[in-house]
């Protein structure tokens, strides 16, 4: 089974008619049942007893994480605050509160984010069962400042008409070649899932020709790089370029978030995740932290370990088409169908260290 979400074909090209159908079903089943697992429905006491109390900071507090928040105090018997803001925001917060802040555990949805918070010296290192033993090694902080969530593939938007066989676009290279001039449309620079592969890509290919790479992807920009992944999307649908970077996961999310006008665009652009020449797809984490000053520290690894678990992984990922870190969650064959990808270990910590350096290239390649 593991093989299988290795080696499966990453391709969003089939009609995606039946997408919002099966996103309200699951929606429906997992609302009944807290994670899909039959957690305990406690609505009738209105005075629960809680054992413990964290605080959770997260750039992310939809509906999903909810229930994941509400299944977690239903079985611990921990309540959990939650806070809500900005990456930004978040992290500010965090450097003026010091060591008076009650955060307990982090989330943030760009390792780019999560790495300026270790650099900011508000988190700590941390171990836990699910973390040591239900996930690999490459998806978590080299010294444990962080463990991964979930996974999200970085691949190729195109626009179905203008490319009706996906097969073109294989390798990350072919985005750069002259075929794509005038075509190739982007979100802008600021966008740190575009920082992040390229800093990837420099960590993993060198400064050089990440350098190449990045003045031949420019000269075929097709406009100016948009301000979004919305924007990405509709302008790639309305053929105002043919091809992009998109996050795979995020456009299957929009495209079926409801709107009817999102369904139609989302529809007419089709996603495959492409690989490298060392056949490694490059990928972005959703990742948690425990903060350097929590003052519950065994009740914040019991929270992060319950998000790693195989349930929690399970309900989160059906419903937001990422992929669990937990090796023994598998992907729905849904999931995999739309986005699956070679994942191969990639060099984390030195892109880490190459952030920086990638918003130089792109600004000295003209990436506005």
């Amino acid at each position: 089974m593991g093989k299988k979400v290795l080696n499966a074909v990453p391709i969003l090209w089939e009609s995606t008619k039946y997408f919002s159908l099966l996103f309200v079903v699951l929606s429906f089943f997992y609302s009944c049942t807290g994670d899909g697992s039959g957690g305990k429905d406690n609505t009738g006491n209105t005075d629960p007893e809680y054992k413990g109390e964290i605080t959770f900071y997260t750039n992310r507090y939809t509906t999903m994480e909810q229930h994941l928040v509400n299944t977690f105090t239903e079985r611990k018997f921990i309540k959990v605050n939650v806070v809500t803001d900005s990456p930004e925001g978040l992290l500010a917060k965090l450097s003026s509160e010091g060591d008076k802040t009650t955060a307990d555990v982090i989330l943030l949805d760009n390792l780019v984010d999560m790495y300026a918070a270790k650099a900011a010296g508000v988190l700590q290192p941390f171990s836990t069962d699910s973390v040591a033993h239900a996930m690999p090694s490459r998806n978590t902080d080299h010294e444990g400042y962080w463990a991964g969530f979930t996974k999200y593939p970085i691949g190729y938007g195109c626009n179905k008409l203008a490319i009706p066989k996906p097969s073109v676009i294989n390798v990350y290279e072919d985005i750069t070649n002259r075929y794509w001039k005038g075509r190739v449309v982007v979100s802008n620079a600021s966008n740190k899932e575009n920082q992040f592969l390229v800093a990837t890509m420099i960590a993993e290919k060198g400064e050089a020709a990440t350098r190449a790479w990045l003045q031949k992807l420019v000269d075929n920009f097709a406009i100016d790089p948009v301000a979004d992944s919305e924007a990405v999307i509709r302008a790639v649908a309305e053929r105002k370029g043919e091809i992009s970077f998109i996050n795979a996961s995020e456009h299957i999310r929009w495209t079926n978030s409801g709107s009817t006008d999102n369904f139609e665009t989302g529809s007419k652009v089709g996603v495959k995740v492409p690989k490298d020449d060392n056949n490694k797809s490059y990928y972005n984490l959703v990742s948690l932290g425990l903060s350097r000053f929590s003052d519950n520290r065994n009740d914040a690894l019991k929270f992060i370990d319950y998000m790693i678990s195989y349930s929690a992984q399970k309900y989160y990922c059906d419903l937001t088409f990422e992929f669990p870190v937990n090796v023994f969650t598998i992907p729905s064959d849904f999931i995999l169908s739309v986005g699956g990808y070679a994942e191969k270990e990639l060099d984390f910590l030195t892109a880490s260290q190459n952030i920086e350096r990638a918003k130089t290239l792109m600004q000295e390649a003209g990436w506005k």
